[in-house]
Parts: structure tokens; C-alpha cells; sequence
């Protein structure tokens, strides 16, 4: 994933034309009276899209402290295995890597695809009624168009899997299946078993039979069952209708979390920004695979670097989708601001949004300086 260096720097809060004076003298006791955004607390004003921005603040200082830790995890574990001291560089990395490479008569010429991303639908639902006082929270939906990991109420392409504990099953048992049998058994025989059976209970077997099994036969699949099914039932659909997991497309309403596009509800304007960039900021991207096109077995430790650069590429890309959200982050700053200085703030509140928004814009700055660092991190290494 290619980034462009991109900044969250924005104005402080005295460019509104306002004072924060009266804050400073206060500040003390203001986080009893108002509540800190630097200890995750948004609810500072009442006003949804003041404290909104203050929560799509919070969201991006958690994700950008987790993506930082990460980062910092697997650079330790590249240090560790390479030999190096707990404080060299990333370029430093990258000479030993190389080294490691030349050492064994083979260059680092390393491709891979790009990490899957997804994002969390659940955040953008919650985002959506957070700031928008006109949407129910009890029939907010968020449409997926890609791969939905959870339950997708609409169109599925791929399998639709119905949780199906002992239940009938004409597709594909994700769990064990029992059918109706009167012969060979390879599983478990309950009925009578014509053979030696290796459990009785009963008078009857309940275990593996050795003969013809007359009766039920449970056999752990992981494939076609056509009787009951103990765990999940796979339906295979193609463009239909799936009110359960779907194990593919989901082209709908999406529950879980969504690789592909997520399409927020729709809400006010003044909102739309602030529902996606809290969904930028909830995404997970998984370690690619790497191709090194060469038999790399002569490698020092090449299990090690090798999960280790996959790890790097995988935070690095949640980083990039967190970056490409600056502009979502920057409008809502903007919006928050409008509403105090239309007047949309109480005057008891109005010390504690000035406050506060004077952190969050702190939150802010810091954020685009460690992602844009975290990104930097994959184009020293992987080049």
C-alpha cells in the first residue's frame, strides 16, 4: 500500500477567535467539572457533534497507540533475531537483513500482496447514532460490499452458514453429521453393530464397529452432510438471500466486520465524516504472505524475519487506511468548532469544550506524526 505523507496539523483552538484563558485558569479542577478526552472520555458537552469529534478523537488515539505498539513489537523481534542492540535504527534493520541475505549467496528481492483490511460495522452504527440525534440506534444497518465476517442480512455469494446444532442439514456440516445408515460406519455406530463394536452401552454399540452398523452413524465432517448436523450448516448460495454468517460477498446489511467498501447509514451531513473516520480507525489488517522468489531455507532464522516483515507490512497498512481518513478527521474538527462558535454549546459547558478541544487537537497532531512514522517503517524495509 503506497501512502503519501499526509498531516492532521490543524489550528489550535485560539484561531476560532476564542480564548482559552479562562481554561488554563481553571484547569485544575476542569476534569472533574468536564471530563478528560485524554482519559477517553467524549461526553464532555452534550452537544453530539462537539462530543463527537472529542470520541472520533479518542478512537484515533487508541488505534494509533495499539498500531505503534505493534510496530514497536515486531521491530524488537527483527533486533532480537538479527543480533542487533535494543536501540538500532530501522535502517540499520534493513543493512543486517540484507547482510543476513548476502551471507547466503541469495538477494532480499521480496514481493507481496496487499494486506486484507477490514473494518468494524458495528463502529460505524454506533458512530451514527452517537452524532445524528434523528437515527434510532435500534434500526441503524451498515452495508458491506465485500467479504462480511459476522451475520450478513442480504445478498451472500459464497456459503451462508446457519449455526445448526442437531439439525438437518443438506449442504455442507461444519462439525459432525449423523445419518441414517445401515452398513459401513467410520465413526460412531449407535444402533446394532453385526461386527465386534469397540463401546456398548446399553446392549447397543456406541462406539466404532467393525461390521455392518444398523441404525445412526456420527461422523466428524468437515464437508457434505445430508442428516443432522452438530455445529454449523453451510448452505452454498450464489447472489441469494443470507440472514445468517455469510462466508463470502455480502452485498448488504452487515454485522461483524466488513473487508471490502463499508457503507455508513445514512445520517446528517455534519455527521457523515465523523461516522467514517471512527470506521478508519477500527481497522484490522491481516500479515500477507511474502514472496522471496528464491529458496530462501539458507537464510539465518528466516521463519523469524519472515513473520516479522509480514507483521511490519500488516500494521503498516492499517496505519495508510487510518491516514487516508485525514481529511474525515479534519471536517469534523471543523464541524465541532462551527457548533461552539454558533452558539450550539451551553455556556456552562463552554469552558469545557474549549478545553478539551485544545487535547483533542493535541491528539490529533501527535496521531499524524506516529502513523506517518509507522508507514515509514514499511518503505525503509520493504522498498
Amino acid at each position: 500500500m503506497k501512502i503519501g505523507k499526509k498531516s492532521l496539523v490543524v489550528p489550535t483552538i485560539l484561531a476560532l477567535g476564542l480564548s482559552t484563558t479562562s481554561c488554563e485558569i481553571l484547569e485544575s479542577c476542569l476534569e472533574c467539572l468536564c471530563g478528560d478526552v485524554d482519559q477517553g472520555q467524549s461526553g464532555i458537552t452534550g452537544n453530539p457533534k462537539v462530543d463527537s469529534f472529542f470520541a472520533a478523537a479518542i478512537a484515533l488515539d487508541q488505534s494509533t497507540e495499539l498500531a505503534n505498539q505493534k510496530m514497536e513489537d515486531a521491530l524488537a523481534d527483527l533486533r532480537a533475531v538479527l543480533g542487533l542492540s535494543e536501540t538500532a535504527t530501522v535502517e540499520e534493520i534493513r543493512t543486517a537483513i540484507d547482510a543476513a541475505f548476502t551471507d547466503a549467496g541469495i538477494a532480499f528481492n521480496m514481493t507481496y500482496e496487499p494486506a486484507e483490511c477490514r473494518a468494524d460495522v458495528e463502529v460505524a452504527a454506533r458512530a451514527a447514532a452517537e452524532c445524528d440525534v434523528t437515527v434510532d440506534p435500534g434500526e441503524v444497518s451498515v452495508v458491506c460490499e465485500g467479504r462480511c465476517e459476522g451475520t450478513c442480512q442480504a445478498t451472500c455469494t459464497g456459503e451462508c452458514r446457519l449455526p445448526s446444532i442437531d439439525a438437518y442439514c443438506e449442504g455442507t456440516c461444519h462439525g459432525s453429521c449423523s445419518v441414517d445408515v445401515t452398513g459401513a460406519c467410520y465413526g460412531t455406530c449407535n444402533g446394532t453393530c453385526s461386527g465386534t463394536c469397540s463401546v456398548t452401552e446399553g446392549g447397543e454399540c456406541a462406539g466404532s464397529c467393525d461390521g455392518t452398523c444398523t441404525g445412526t452413524c456420527d461422523v466428524a465432517v468437515e464437508g457434505s452432510c445430508t442428516g443432522e448436523c452438530q455445529g454449523e450448516c453451510g448452505i452454498d448460495v450464489s447472489g441469494g438471500e443470507c440472514n445468517a454468517q455469510c462466508e463470502g460477498s455480502c452485498e448488504g446489511h452487515c454485522e461483524g466486520s466488513c473487508e471490502g467498501t463499508v457503507i455508513p447509514p445514512s445520517v446528517d451531513a455534519d455527521c457523515q465524516a465523523q461516522v467514517e473516520a471512527r470506521v478508519n480507525a477500527s481497522v484490522e489488517c491481516d500479515p500477507p504472505e511474502l514472496d522471496f522468489g528464491v529458496d530462501t531455507s539458507s537464510v539465518e532464522n528466516m521463519a523469524q524475519i519472515s513473520h516479522s516483515l509480514a507483521r511490519v507490512l500488516a500494521i503498516s497498512a492499517e496505519a495508510g487506511v487510518i491516514l487516508e481518513g485525514v481529511d474525515d478527521f479534519v471536517t469534523t474538527l471543523g464541524t465541532a468548532a462551527d457548533a461552539i462558535i454558533q452558539g450550539e454549546v451551553p455556556n456552562n459547558k463552554l469552558v469545557c469544550a474549549l478545553a478539551e478541544m485544545d487535547d483533542a487537537i493535541a491528539i490529533l497532531n501527535q496521531a499524524s506524526v506516529t502513523l506517518n512514522t509507522i508507514v515509514q517503517v514499511q518503505a525503509t524495509l520493504v522498498l
